[in-house]
């Protein structure tokens, strides 16, 4: 009489471990890194554009700087985007100091109406400035790029002839921050 024998299925899980782990790799954990350094490159860009505002809303002048230390309200906002970015992009952020622009919003509390002189202009010189029926806000605008984890280079346009913002290349953002004029009486400066 035949007996069938049966083998043992040890060590098949073990060859497999290999090529599932590196699927694993290349399908999900590689595409997450790169979403998830976009979120914090786009998020430091945030937070840059709102102490870039709050800085500038502490400056005693809006366009001429008082004196070394104490800078205007524009310059001080570009260099505190500086610190966080740079024209080269060496941290994934990439602004130019001519992309970052300050306002002056003025607010009427009665009618809530809003004017703004216009991009990087103090208030004009025969307006005059009034806390009791203004508020007035410095607004920081910032125009920068967000560069993806893995750039692709090239004339190409990037993996595979396509290039996709935020994927294989870097996406533009513009900024938005607000914050209220400490010291307002030096905005026509």
């Amino acid at each position: 009489m035949y007996r069938k024998q049966y083998r043992k299925n040890r060590g098949t899980s073990i060859a497999e471990l290999g090529p599932a782990l590196f699927l694993v790799l290349l399908i999900m954990v590689l595409p997450m890194a790169c979403l998830a350094s976009l979120g914090i490159r786009y998020t430091l860009l945030f937070y840059a554009v709102r102490q870039a505002a709050r800085e500038a809303a502490k400056s005693t002048q809006f366009q001429t700087n008082q004196s070394a230390l104490q800078k205007s309200a524009i310059n001080r906002a570009r260099e505190v985007m500086a610190l966080f970015a740079s024209s080269a992009g060496a941290n994934g952020l990439k602004v130019n100091p001519a992309d970052v622009h300050c306002f002056v919003d003025i607010i009427n509390i009665a009618s809530g109406t809003a004017t703004t002189p216009g991009m990087d202009t103090a208030v004009p010189a025969g307006t005059p400035i009034s806390t009791t029926q203004n508020v007035y806000n410095v607004r920081v605008q910032v125009d920068g790029t967000v560069r993806p984890l893995f750039e692709a280079s090239g004339d190409s346009g990037g993996w595979f002839g396509v290039g996709v913002p935020g994927l294989s290349r870097p996406f533009p953002v513009r900024m938005v921050s607000a914050a209220m004029a400490e010291r307002p009486d030096g905005l026509d400066k």
